[in-house]
């Protein structure tokens, strides 16, 4: 099967890469278990260092070509097929195709859609259908399962004829797309092996109209090129360390045994933005394990996974010393003590089936993969094949059985061990960037996720715990990613803003690199240019604080940014004429003077573009109310001692979905200063409050009745969400109203303006106002609307952003 030339095909792209700044994974999958790839520089993690099988990648009684994935930088990915291409030729290389189906969710709208359906009614009986983790739910399920689907079905003749063509067409191909890593190498031109489809009818779109199988079926080979992002963030934060410090770490041939990386990152489970070991159930698995070594790592990785997850408990009580460790026969005490006596990895299933059994690492790769597909035929015959093995090794026959069952039931979920080790890996280098170089890991991790608020948000909150100073956009310093100019400083990129591109934000660099700073937004449109600065980039810019270095009032850029722009296009034509006197065009306009946005409407504005709060939070201005008047803390904050609390947040939403069981459970989801807080609402009280819920807007604040509970078995505290209201009811009950003090210097017509605007027409459900002045002079009013108003932002702010108002502040009592 001319293993070695695919071998050496392998190596020479990946030895490219590595030659020409393209970073490459330590590898993937089954393939790391070869001592060769790893001799060849394809891998780079030992295989016998860590017991990994090549018979789990390759053996002589499995006949298969070998199937080597291999990890790229996302970034530099297409640089890799690119080379290929030159090197093997255009017409012999190619990506493959995919064949996306009809899915229940989708075959509804779709039929709904010929049908001239409504688009809200077709997506009405679609939100029917449950979604579960894992699992794609057909519409057979739902008819079977979801009680409301049913009836609508039965009870809505256009629904009945929709289901009636949507199950006739459920899982038909919809789509035509391109394999995520696979590329074919082609011994000739590909036309003769396979037909080829060009997408918009272009050369560089060309892939194979065969699916994975089906390219392997006629005889081509297979190469996963495959985008890891990690990688990126890896490389990038390597540049900027040694920008920062003179130094690049060689990160590449490090031993995986700092101690300082496992007690600092891994076993206190501080692993935001830790390959693999990010997830919040991670987090907890860490501190409760505490790893010392990779082994552990990798352990780790292959337990958290569905099926193998069940034994966490065990696996933790037995590294403790809780439990003792059983082992069947003494031969699996070598095999299986580094996971705690317990199956995790596939390897381990093929070295019982060895050692007890009698097999091959061949014949007990085949065993695996047919436990793998739950073959009850195929099972019943190893089945005796292992227990004859097991007798001639004095293993009894009820011994026998029971392993057999036991390997049977972990081979369905057994991880495979090379993955894992490979992964762990790369995790280990990340956790071991986040210790010594947590300014420039995060700034480079924040980077990749500039377009996701929620990700941005938490790496964020993770890096001020970090102690790292975090600095908003500017437009003399930043860039359009993520920077770490100093260590321990992250300075935002340009990309983070709503609607900025890579082009202006390139543009601005390049420009300020060759001919140094900005003075001010004028002199950013006119050495840029309007086409890529306009209006709305100002405007953004403003919104973020982009030149609070050169002019704090934010307003005051966002209201002139016509003028700024329109100013520029003039001179910009003006540039292009002749000029009698040789005179430079003059940019300089009248600009209006405004006051600054309130506090608040800052934190607003800056929210709008960054899609979430930076340099302030809103909550912070409720604190002292909260408190004084209701005993609330910020969520997250409150004591972790047995009790009942009044916390608060900001109202994010409430969001109802099912488990796997089927069973519906609620969140409700909570933003404060300190990142995200999230609460499980019993889902009897949200159906019951559904209608009062629905009407809180989001951006609102709340504050719930938290019970915290604990027990002495378990030595566990948990907490007990239970009625939530909104700021604006809890207003209402206490009486509220609302004090304006006027600025010393405030216009009085603009005083009689606000007065009027507040006056009582319905007295009944009005709100008190009181203005306050600084010569003792008092006077109260009325304000026309429902108690809601009370607590509504845009009020409140629109007489904060009044230069007449010097304060407004929500008061109790008399």
């Amino acid at each position: 099967m001319d293993f070695p030339g695919y071998f050496l095909i392998v190596q020479d792209f990946i030895n490219w890469a590595k030659t020409h700044g393209c970073p490459v994974g330590p590898g993937r999958g089954s393939g790391a278990g070869s001592l060769v790839a790893y001799s060849l520089g394809i891998t780079d993690l030992d295989p016998l260092a860590y017991d990994l099988l090549f018979e789990r990648f390759l053996n002589p009684e499995r006949v298969s070509m070998p199937d080597f994935d291999v990890d790229f930088c996302q970034n530099n990915r297409g640089r890799v097929i690119e080379y290929v291409k030159s090197k093997y030729g255009e017409e012999s290389v190619s990506q493959i195709a995919t064949f996306g189906t009809m899915g229940a969710k989708g075959v509804i709208k779709d039929v709904g859609r010929v049908l001239d359906m409504s688009y809200s009614e077709a997506d009405r009986l679609s939100r029917m259908i449950p979604t579960r983790p894992g699992h794609n739910t057909t519409l057979e399920e739902a008819l079977s399962e979801e009680p409301q689907f049913r009836a609508e079905v039965r009870n809505n003749p256009q629904a009945r004829k929709l289901i009636e063509y949507a199950l006739k067409l459920e899982g038909t191909t919809r789509s035509l797309g391109i394999h995520a890593g696979g590329v074919l190498i082609a011994p000739g031109k590909l036309i003769d092996f396979c037909p080829l489809y060009a997408a918009g009818m272009l050369p560089e779109n060309v892939i194979s109209m065969y699916d994975k199988k089906d390219v392997e079926a006629v005889g081509l080979v297979k190469f996963d090129f495959l985008g890891l992002t990690t990688l990126t963030i890896i490389e990038r934060a390597l540049d900027y360390i040694e920008k920062n410090t003179g130094v690049r770490p060689d990160i590449e041939h490090m031993e995986c045994d700092d101690e300082d990386t496992y007690k600092k990152i891994f076993q206190t489970g501080d692993t935001v933005a830790v390959f693999q070991f990010e997830s919040p159930g991670m987090h907890k698995l860490l501190i409760d394990a505490k790893p010392t070594q990779l082994s552990d790592l990798i352990a780790l990785n292959a337990l958290y996974r569905p099926g193998p997850m069940d034994l966490i408990p065990d696996f933790l009580d037995i590294r403790a010393g809780r439990k003792k460790a059983e082992y069947a026969d003494p031969r699996l005490i070598p095999i299986l003590e580094d996971t705690a006596g317990i199956m995790v990895y596939q390897e381990q299933v093929m070295l019982v089936a060895q050692k007890i059994g009698g097999y091959s690492l061949g014949g007990a790769d085949i065993l695996r993969r047919a436990m793998g597909k739950k073959d009850v035929a195929e099972m019943e015959r190893q089945s005796k094949v292992f227990i004859e093995g097991a007798a001639k090794n004095g293993v009894s026959e009820e011994v026998a059985t029971h392993l057999f069952e036991l390997m049977r039931k972990f081979a369905g979920y057994g991880f495979n061990k090379s993955h894992a080790a490979a992964y762990s890996y790369v995790a280990y280098k990340t956790g071991w960037l986040k210790n010594y170089y947590p300014a420039e890991f995060l700034a480079s991790s924040l980077s990749e996720v500039m377009t996701d608020p929620e990700k941005s948000l938490k790496i964020l909150m993770d890096a001020k715990r970090h102690g790292v100073k975090l600095l908003g956009p500017d437009i003399n310093e930043s860039e359009f990613n993520y920077t770490s100019p100093k260590t321990m400083e992250i300075r935002m990129g340009l990309g983070a803003l709503k609607g900025v591109g890579s082009a202006p934000a390139e543009a601005i660099k390049a420009e300020r690199d060759k001919n140094g700073p900005f003075k001010d937004p004028f002199d950013l449109v006119k050495r840029v240019g309007s086409q890529l600065i306009t209006k709305k980039i100002i405007q953004v810019f403003a919104m973020a604080g982009v030149f609070d270095s050169i002019e704090p009032n934010r307003r005051k850029w966002f209201e002139n940014a016509d003028v700024v722009v329109q100013s520029a296009q003039e001179n910009e034509k003006a540039a292009d004429q002749f000029s009698l006197f040789g005179e430079e065009p003059s940019n300089e306009v009248p600009i209006k003077e405004v006051a600054s946005w309130s506090e608040r409407t800052r934190m607003e504005k800056e929210q709008y573009v960054l899609g979430f709060y930076f340099s302030g939070h809103p909550l912070e201005a409720y604190h002292s109310e909260l408190k004084r008047n209701f005993g609330a803390v910020v969520a997250g904050t409150e004591s972790e001692n047995p009790g009942e609390y009044l916390v608060a947040g900001m109202y994010i939403g409430c969001e109802q979905r099912r488990g796997k069981d089927g069973s519906p459970f609620v969140t409700l989801h909570l933003a404060t200063p300190d990142g995200p807080v999230d609460y499980s609402v019993k889902n009897q009280y949200f159906e019951q409050e559904r209608a009062r819920i629905k009407e809180i807007p989001k951006g609102e604040i709340v504050v719930v009745e938290l019970k915290k509970s604990h027990s002495k078995k378990s030595g566990k505290t948990w907490a007990s969400p239970g009625a939530f209201y909104p700021l604006y009811e809890l207003r209402h009950r206490q009486k509220a109203h609302i004090v304006i003090r006027p600025a010393e210097e405030a216009d009085p017509k603009e005083l009689e303006r606000l007065i009027l605007d507040v006056q009582m027409t319905h007295p009944e459900e009005a709100i008190r106002v009181d203005f306050e002045f600084s010569d003792d002079r008092s006077f109260r009013v009325r304000l026309p609307c429902p108690y809601k108003a009370a607590a509504d932002w845009t009020l409140v702010r629109d007489l904060e952003d009044s230069p007449s108002i010097q304060q407004v502040e929500v008061a109790y009592g008399l």
